[in-house]
This record gives C-alpha cells, structure tokens and sequence, in this order.
C-alpha cells in the first residue's frame, strides 16, 4: 500500500507539471496571438489612417479645382472678389466658393482656421476599423490684387489630422506644411488656344483638323469639330464642343475619299470582320479629354469696339481728328491723354492709298512703331524710363511727348484704325503690352514676334516665356493683342513659310486666315503662340488633293500667362471668373507619427 501511495503521489506530482506547463504553452499562444492580432490591427489602422489623410487631401483639391471653379462662374461682378481682399479675409473665401452645390463648407473657429471634417467612405472591406480626417487651413498672408487687371491672389497654409481605428487600436497622423495659393481672374477670350463660334468657314465649308494640326490649350467651338485620318490632330489640353456629335472624314478604303459621318465619340474606328481587330480610320489626340455637349459661350465682352476707340481717343470719341492721318492724342500741353489713332478715307473692304502699313521694333530705348499712311510716315519711339514719346515725321521733323500713348486708362498701348492694315509685322518689345485694333481687315505681311522669343515646338513656351530682360533683371511682360472688329484677320500670300504670329488674334465678325491658302503652295507650318477667337473658322491650307498640300499647317502654342491675367490691354472679356491654383496643391508635405 505504501508503494502504491508513493507512486500515485509522484503520478500526480508529474500530471501537476504537465498541466502547468500546458497551461504555461497555452497562455503562450494566446499571448503570441493577441500580440500577432494587435500588429495587425496596428497596421490595419496605420492603412486606415494613411488613406484619410490621402481622402482629405483629394477633397481639398475637389472643393478648389472643381467646386469653386464651377462656383466662381456664376460671379460677373468683380467686387463679389475683391471685397475679400479688401477686407484681408481669405478664409471667408474659402468658406464661401470651396464646395460644390450640396456640399458642407468650411467652418471658421476662432478667426484664424477654416475646418471640414471628411466624411469617410465606406470601404466595403473585412477591415473591422473606421478612419477620420480635419483639414485645417489658415491664411498664409494678405490677399494681393494684380495691378490693372481683375485678378487676385489669396495665400493658404493647411495641415490633415488623420486617425485610423481598428478594434480598439488606433493611430494618429499628421500632414505638414501644406501650402497653395489661389488665383481668381475675370475669364477672357484670350484663355483659348482656339475659339469659334461656327467651325466652318464663312461659305459653310468643313475645315478639318489633320496630323498637321496641333494645339496647346484649351479649345473649344460652339459648334462641332471635324477630324481626317489616323493620326489626326493633337491637342494638349482640354477640348470641348456644343454639340454631341464630331465629325469625322471616315476614309476607311484609304483612297481619299471619305465618308463623313457624326459620332458622339473621342475618334472613327470599325471592327475588321476578318481579323475581328479594332481598325482606326479617324484618330485624334487628346491629352486631357474631348468634351461634347457643352453650353455655348456668347460674346459679352465688357470692351466693345467703341470703347477701344474711346481708349485710343483719350477717352471721348468727340476728340476724333477732323482730318486724315497718323496721330498721337495729346493736349495742348503736348501731354499724352489717349493712343495712337489711325484715320483715313474709308472705301469698304477695297484697298485706299491711305490704307496705312505698321511694323514694330525695339528701338534704343524701348518699343518703336513705324507708321505709313498715305505718303506720310512717322516713327514713334516709347521710353518707359522717362515716360516720353518721340514722334519723327520722316522728311519732317521730331516732337516729344510727356507720357505713353497706353490708352485714356494707361492700361496699355493702344493702336487704332478706321480702315484696313494692309501691312503688319515686327517684334513686340519685351515690356510692352499692346493691342492693334481695325474696323476691317488686318494682314500680316511677316513674322510677328515677342522680344527673344522663338516657338519652334510644344515645349518651348514653359522655357522661353521665363526668358530674364538683361536690362531690368524681371521676367519679359510683352502681351499683344489683334483685333479686327468687321473684318478678318489675314496672313498675306507673299508672307514667309513657317511664319510666327506671337499675339491673341481676334475677329468677333470674321476669321482668321490665309490668302490664297488653296493655291500657294506648301508654305510649311504656322506657329501660333497665344490664341484665335473668330466666328468662323478661317481656312490655313489644305491637306491633299490634285494639287498636293498648300498653304499652312498649324502649330498653335498656347501662351499660358493668359490664365494670370497677363491680357493685352483693353482685349474682350468673357463675363465670368475662374481660379488656378498653379498645383501648389500638388506639393509634398511633412509625414508626422502622433502615437496611437
């Protein structure tokens, strides 16, 4: 019996250990587990918290980009703007426009800090967590208003407060030194590469876009686009239509004779009945999209021709000359009060002997002007510096004058003629903004250029447009703007090939062409650096047939100082506002772990 009690005791002793360490290895697992299970929750919630601080950062850029874009162009009245800057309120601003109809706006605490909490997504997942996300915005300095023109910067600082939560772990981030500005200007004309009101030319003709065709900026018609071939043309920014419906050339058996047909479509293609492969007959490149079905845009400008003439008038147009001639407006204390006025006998759209001839230069001292109406020529030589106009009658003799002939609201040179230019060439100086305005045709003779600028492709502008003046150590300013309010406006059959036309050209009434364009002969490609806004679209060349290629193809190069307000002085303006926030939203900012 004695055995028998030592050996069960020991038995027990040994069962006592094996349960020990069983309960020992079990609480193991389990600790391994629950430590295994909080890493991953730890993790999970890390997943969480990252992707509300990138879901508060894209809605900010949604509420800028697109909210208050669409929100700014109910605006038509520049003081609906600049009331903020005035009052230095640039969270008011961001409260007022940053959100889109149904939206929650901003909140303002404390009068330092505009706040959106994000309402999460749902994430349709296993994840058992949530996540949470503030923007914080604070202004970033005082509101700045550009000099002359209806546009006005507002300046932000913002930080993104993220948590993410997964049973019970948490994390909790930071995004720092966030930083963008927004720019508000009133939207003119000269925003476009390319605006027409009908995309045919004046006798109904379909003008095609080709693989000549290439475009940087915005595009738009109120009508509708034609394309022809695969390539056809290429478009770097957004293009957008009235219609529902492109049309393309649709020659699908390759003998040059199409089929034209309407499609709802960014391109023409068919699916081969042999191979079963998608063919494309008809191709364009859009690198930001093709927009149908869009509203139409009219034409209120808050310029009209009569004030243009009104500008260049010193402001009244009873101050018009009673005689033909070359003149700079000016009181009888030889003091500049309007612009360079141009009047001649008129005889409609025929050629007179006074038909006057302008090219530009840069003279010793800034801009030079050489005039010819008639048998009279007159040099007209601008210096900014000493805010003096010389004026050389050839044969004649020279008078100075105090001032600058920028128009009765010294926004900018003006140049005005009652009747046709007949010759317009020469080099824009490199501070001079100028508009060159005609009640009928104006026709370029030879290459119109900004001062050490040359557009030779697609890339070039972001470069050159920074170009520093030696002289001043600032960024060249030089805008020019061509207007023929009742005519067109033309580049002559005797002008140079692969010709450069640096300016926004405008014909409300007309287009903007090339003579003889079907007969020349291949002139090689147009370079167009700014903008065409026409009421239809003005025939360049032409693309094949018996003859071959003739005239121009085009290269329009966008000129993207137009959406900073850098207009030519007193150009059209479309009634309503938009913003930019040049991608400062767009920057990196600081990563910050606050803890769990």
């Amino acid at each position: 019996m004695g055995k028998k009690g030592i050996v069960l005791a020991v038995c027990m002793m040994v069962l006592s250990v094996i349960l020990v360490l069983t309960a020992v290895y079990f609480s193991g697992l389990v600790t391994e587990k629950r430590v295994a299970d909080n890493e991953k929750y730890a993790l999970e919630a890390l997943s969480l918290v990252e992707a509300g601080a990138n879901h508060a950062r894209a809605e900010l850029r949604k509420r800028i980009r697109i909210g208050m874009k669409d929100r700014l162009l109910t605006v038509t009245q520049s003081s609906a703007i600049s009331d903020y800057v005035t009052a230095n309120n640039p969270l008011g601003f961001l409260r007022d426009y940053a959100y889109a109809p149904g939206e929650t706006q901003f909140t303002i605490l404390d009068n330092n800090r505009a706040v959106f909490s994000i309402t999460p997504l749902s994430l349709d997942t296993a994840i058992p967590g949530s996540y949470a996300a503030n923007i914080v915005v604070q202004a970033n300095g005082a509101p700045t208003t550009w000099q002359g023109i209806e546009s006005y910067t507002f300046y932000y600082t913002y930080t993104i407060d993220a948590t993410g939560t997964v049973m019970g772990i948490g994390k909790n981030i930071a995004l720092l030194g966030g930083t963008f500005e927004i720019t508000v200007t009133r939207l003119n004309f000269a925003k476009y590469a390319l605006f027409t009101f009908n995309h045919l030319t004046p006798d109904g003709t379909t003008v095609w876009f080709t693989s000549n065709t290439n475009f940087t900026g915005p595009v738009r018609t109120n009508q509708y686009f034609s394309f022809i071939g695969n390539p056809s043309g290429h478009f770097t920014e957004i293009v957008e239509q009235s219609n529902a419906a492109a049309c393309y050339y649709n020659d699908r058996n390759g003998d040059g004779r199409g089929d034209p047909l309407f499609l709802d479509a960014d391109y023409n293609s068919y699916i081969n009945s042999q191979t079963q492969q998608e063919v494309f007959v008809d191709k364009p490149t859009f690198d930001k999209g093709f927009d149908r079905s869009q509203p139409a845009i009219t034409l209120e400008t808050s310029v009209s021709q009569s004030d243009l003439k009104k500008q260049a008038l010193g402001g009244s147009l009873s101050n018009e000359p009673s005689s033909n001639g070359i003149y700079v407006i000016a009181d009888s204390g030889m003091n500049i009060t309007g612009g360079i006025y141009i009047k001649c006998q008129t005889s409609g759209r025929h050629y007179s002997d006074d038909d006057p001839t302008i090219s530009m230069s840069v003279g010793s001292s800034g801009p030079l002007y050489e005039i010819k109406s008639g048998s009279t020529t007159k040099k007209i030589s601008v210096n900014y510096g000493t805010n003096q106009t010389s004026v050389e009658t050839v044969g004649t003799g020279t008078v100075t004058y105090n001032g600058v002939p920028d128009g009765a609201s010294n926004s900018g040179i003006v140049i005005y003629s009652n009747d046709i230019i007949t010759s317009f060439s020469g080099t824009v100086e490199g501070n001079s903004k100028v508009t060159v305005s005609s009640e009928k045709d104006i026709v370029i003779t030879n290459n119109v250029k900004y001062q050490n600028y040359t557009p030779d492709n697609l890339a070039t502008p972001a470069n050159e447009l920074s170009a520093i003046n030696s002289t001043t150590g600032l960024p060249y300013t030089n805008v020019l703007g061509i207007i023929s309010w009742g005519g067109n406006v033309r580049i002559s059959n005797n002008a140079p090939s692969n010709i450069n036309v640096h300016g926004i050209v405008m014909a409300p009434t007309g287009v903007f062409t090339v003579d003889n364009y079907d007969t020349i002969g291949d002139r090689g490609i147009a370079n167009i650096l700014g903008g065409v806004i026409t009421n239809y679209y003005g025939a360049f060349g032409t693309f094949g047939g018996w003859r071959g290629a003739t005239g121009y193809g085009r290269n329009f190069v966008y000129d993207s100082r137009m959406l900073e307000g850098r207009t030519p002085p007193y150009f059209p303006y479309i009634s309503n506002f938009g913003c930019d926030d040049k991608n400062t939203l767009n920057g990196i900012l600081t990563w910050q772990d606050k803890g769990g």
